[in-house]
């Protein structure tokens, strides 16, 4: 977030950014199915609030350890390119999850 140089009233600006990201802003903004993860360290439980998702662990998981694309897509110019059109392509043609798995694993081994 940021707030203009050219902004009315910086200070009424720059108290809504604060207190929009601190933890209490969070925790009202997200809390009740909310639609994010929190930035903050200790709201990790409105994300899990619910029980929905089932997998909603992954999320905090994710926002706590981080989470890098794979060197196998990441290093292949054409995996990291066309991956997203192979997928759709599998989706579209109706591949059943075992061939879905086998052949996407198989154009990001292949490079592409």
């Amino acid at each position: 977030m940021s707030v203009q140089t050219a902004a009315k009233d910086k200070q009424a600006a720059l108290m809504f950014m604060a207190r929009y990201v601190n933890a209490d802003g969070q925790r009202a903004r997200l809390a009740g199915g909310g639609n994010a993860v929190p930035a903050v360290s200790g709201l990790e439980d409105i994300v899990l609030e619910g029980g929905v998702p089932a997998n909603a662990k992954v999320f905090t998981d994710v926002a706590a350890k981080g989470w890098a694309v794979p060197i196998a897509i990441a290093g292949s110019s054409k995996v990291s390119t066309n991956l997203g059109t192979e997928i759709d392509k599998l989706i579209k043609g109706g591949a059943t999850a075992k061939d879905f798995a086998t052949k996407i694993a198989a154009f990001i081994n292949a490079g592409g």
